[in-house]
């Protein structure tokens, strides 16, 4: 009778492991991501606690995310391609219902070099769930994006010394959507530029120190560009117009320049 040598056995017995070890599922991963549509502030500070998602099927049970990144952030550095990861899931092919954001108490704002509270508005809770329903299938990451605007989302009093927070937030689900960039000239001038389509306002961002700008996460559509200076006298507002956007691609427009007044 012949031998087997140690290495076959060890060869054999780690199939025979392998055979009998359950096979891995199959499972969708989503990644959700925060961003901003900034407002007029210096810096507005949310504090998130918690982000769930509901799945279809599963009897209005709530599924956080695994390590979930928490605490405070500055919505207002969220902006022109810039984002922050707020975790990630591994959940059982099937259709995406809701996503719920879950906010803290420790919210501010900095105006005019003062810090002011932010605490909720009337009528306002921490608890924000969105409608998002798409189909996750096995073996892909998905990509889900909040949009935080900070603009809408805070209420200054009539006087302006004081401020609420009623959170307005937009949901984007595998935003393998469209963008438009590009640079505003004079870079110097800080400058609102806002993505409509009609009259509504889709998104909005500030350029950079050079002028640039990216509006990420557009569906598709045909936009205008109203863009509008906040800073530097002699400039005026000016808008583009006609700017297709479909899925996937990156509308770059290269530079578009202030009129002078």
């Amino acid at each position: 009778m012949k031998k087997l040598y140690p290495s076959l056995l060890g060869l054999l017995g780690g199939l025979v492991m392998a055979a009998c070890e359950p096979a891995e599922p199959d499972v969708a991963t989503l990644r959700i991501n925060l961003i901003d549509a900034p407002g007029d502030y210096e810096s507005v500070n949310i504090d998130i606690a918690d982000v769930q998602v509901k799945m279809e099927g599963d009897a209005g049970e709530w599924l956080s995310l695994d390590e979930v990144n928490t605490g405070v952030f500055n919505v207002l550095e969220l902006t022109n391609g810039h984002s922050a990861l707020l975790g990630e899931v591994d959940l059982p092919p099937g259709t995406l219902q809701q996503v719920r954001l879950v906010l803290g108490q420790n919210h501010d704002l900095s105006i005019g070099g003062e810090v002011k509270a932010l605490p909720f508005a009337s009528g306002s809770t921490g608890v924000i769930e969105l409608d998002v329903v798409g189909d996750l299938s096995a073996n892909r990451v998905f990509e889900l994006v909040l949009d935080f605007d900070a603009g809408r989302s805070v209420v200054a009093s009539e006087s302006g010394e004081t401020f609420r927070l009623r959170p307005v937030v937009r949901v984007i689900l595998d935003p393998d959507n469209g963008s438009i960039m590009g640079r505003i000239d004079p870079g110097a001038v800080s400058t609102a530029v806002f993505a409509l389509i009609g009259a509504d306002t889709i998104t909005s961002t500030y350029t950079g120190g050079s002028g640039g700008f990216v509006l990420s996460a557009l569906p598709s559509g045909d936009y205008t560009l109203s863009i509008e200076p906040l800073s530097g006298e002699g400039y005026n507002p000016t808008l583009v117009t006609g700017i297709t956007v479909n899925e996937g691609i990156d509308n770059d427009l290269g530079t578009v320049f202030l009129p002078r007044q």
